[in-house]
């Protein structure tokens, strides 16, 4: 089982990428015998994450900063 920083991220780059609930179980099963996240091994869910930037996800902090001042 993936540790939970890596499940996050996976659900975090499935939100970013605007994929549909049946689109990602349909890579998870396609690509990795899986019908959901958690029963992937570690390795796998790196490898799911690395496909998910192919597909475009950008990994990165998209927090906003407490007290920044955007300047128009």
């Amino acid at each position: 089982m993936p540790d939970r920083k890596n499940l996050a991220k996976i659900h975090i780059a499935k939100r970013e990428l605007g994929l549909s609930d049946t689109e990602y179980r349909r890579i998870l099963r396609l690509c990795f015998g899986v019908s959901t996240s958690k029963d992937l091994r570690e390795e796998e869910a790196t490898d799911l994450l690395s496909l998910l930037r192919d597909m475009g996800w950008k990994p990165g902090n998209t927090r906003k900063r407490k007290g920044r001042v955007e300047n128009d």
